[in-house]
């Protein structure tokens, strides 16, 4: 399922990414999903009408910083396992 943000609402997508991948968003959703353990579904008129909090204009500014933080640590963190397997394998290349 792919959700959008409409325009019109003034909303930064990234804002409703992070609210629902926070634990209140994952409560809220796991408050509509159906289904037996298998296949977990959410119904679309259940989804539509899910309540998703309003924010600022300066907590979705907040919220924006704070992926981007993510997404820099998350390239730091790439950086250091590649760093971190190169320390290996110099000290038992296999050539």
């Amino acid at each position: 399922m792919v959700l959008r943000v409409d325009p019109a609402a003034g909303t930064d997508p990234r804002t409703l990414f992070l609210q629902l991948r926070s634990p209140l968003g994952q409560a809220l959703l796991q408050g509509i999903v159906s289904g037996g353990a298998t296949m977990q579904m959410i119904n679309l008129s259940e989804l539509r009408a899910l309540q998703v909090l309003q924010p600022s204009a300066a907590e979705q500014a907040q919220a924006g910083a704070a992926l981007e933080k993510e997404a820099e640590l998350q390239q730091e963190i790439e950086r250091l396992r590649k760093q971190q397997a190169r320390v290996t394998l110099e000290l038992w290349p296999l050539d």
